[in-house]
C-alpha cells in the first residue's frame, strides 16, 4: 500500500486482501484435495514454541490496564 501511495499520489480508496498460508488450515486443505500441504520451516518452528497465555478480565478498564502494563 505505502508503494502504490507513492506511486499514486491522487487521494483513493483501497481493499487490501492477504491470504494465510495454506498449511495453517492444513486439515482443510485435506479435505478439499486429498492431501496436506508442505509445513515451511518457519511455521514448523512457531509451532514449537511454548504456548503463553495470560488470563484477563473482560471488563474494559482491566483490558486497558493489561494493555497499557503489556
Amino acid at each position: 500500500w505505502e508503494a502504490y501511495k507513492l506511486e499514486h499520489p491522487d487521494p483513493a480508496q483501497g481493499l487490501v486482501l492477504a491470504t494465510a498460508h495454506p498449511a495453517k488450515f492444513a486439515d482443510v486443505v485435506m479435505k478439499a484435495i486429498g492431501s496436506a500441504p508442505p509445513l515451511p520451516d518457519r511455521l514448523a518452528a512457531y509451532l514449537k514454541r511454548e504456548k503463553l497465555s495470560l488470563p484477563i478480565s473482560s471488563a474494559y478498564d482491566d483490558f486497558k490496564e493489561f494493555l497499557l502494563v503489556h
